[in-house]
């Protein structure tokens, strides 16, 4: 008898492996930890890490229980069961969570007075050229040579 041939996408990854490598890269920065410090605690390279957060490998089980024994979170925690309900399905958060950069601007911003946020909420805007408002203000206290680059 012929042997029964596996599909070829057996090891194609999917959704699943793309949300557990946002959670993964979300919880390695809410702890502070670089790709190269957590894969070494877990016995990969960063490379492999980076590969985790992109969705572009699967994570295999034990492998994914030392990286939740290392981040403190239950295995549980990568399959949405203690993901915040308001970040599930929430696609554009998630997004948000694999730019290095956002992620820094919420650190920082978790860290400021309700006014100080509505002022950075507003520059960001007016530098994004998302608030005309806010990008006119800021245009005419600023030293010259920045007018001219902000009415460009």
């Amino acid at each position: 008898m012929p042997k029964a041939r596996k599909p070829n996408n057996t090891r194609a990854v999917d959704e699943v492996d793309a949300q557990i490598g946002v959670l993964l890269r979300a919880q390695r920065i809410s702890k502070g930890m670089s790709q190269t410090e957590l894969g070494n605690a877990v016995g990969v390279t960063f490379q492999q890490i980076q590969k985790y957060e992109k969705g572009a490998n699967r994570i295999g089980g034990g492998r994914l229980k030392r990286l939740a024994a290392t981040l403190d979170v239950p295995v549980a925690y990568f399959f949405g069961q203690q993901v915040p309900t308001d970040l599930k399905g929430d696609t554009e958060v998630m997004d948000l969570l694999r730019d290095r950069h956002a992620v820094e601007l919420l650190r920082v911003a978790a860290r400021l007075s309700g006014e100080q946020k509505r002022l950075l909420i507003g520059f960001v805007r007016a530098v994004s050229g998302g608030d005309l408002i806010a990008r006119s203000a800021i245009a005419a206290t600023a030293p010259a040579e920045a007018r001219q680059r902000a009415r460009a």
